[in-house]
């Protein structure tokens, strides 16, 4: 059985898409075979926080900063999606506070545990 040239390119074709897709995935910081959940915090200021920032607990890194987005004009609160590990269970009075990274300056997102309630 011999496979013509349309259908190799065809399969070609394919194949780059989908390495395309995978690639432009992990170049933003995404896994896309990675089960995770979101979180949404609402800060007044988020003093340089950027998408693909790290997410700690203890200087360990479970997550990122998966969007950010003006909430509200007037009062200027912003909406910060956090997207975590699903392993990881967090409770109904953890905090995540913006604090520096390096001494460079770059920022992330510190979740500080507390007990309460799983959500």
């Amino acid at each position: 059985m011999k496979i013509s040239n349309e259908v190799k390119i065809g399969l070609l074709g394919l194949v780059a898409i989908f390495l395309m897709f995978f690639g432009f995935n992990y170049l933003k910081g995404k896994n896309v075979l990675r089960n995770t959940k979101s979180y949404f915090v609402k800060y007044p200021n988020v003093n340089g926080l950027t998408v693909g920032n790290p997410l700690t607990i203890n200087g360990f890194v479970i997550g990122n900063v998966k969007n950010i987005q003006l909430l509200d004009y007037d009062q200027g609160k912003i909406l910060v999606e956090l997207e975590l590990q699903k392993e990881i269970a967090l409770s109904e009075n953890a905090t995540a506070s913006i604090v520096e990274n390096d001494i460079l300056g770059s920022k992330s997102v510190k979740i500080e545990l507390r007990k309460g309630k799983s959500i």
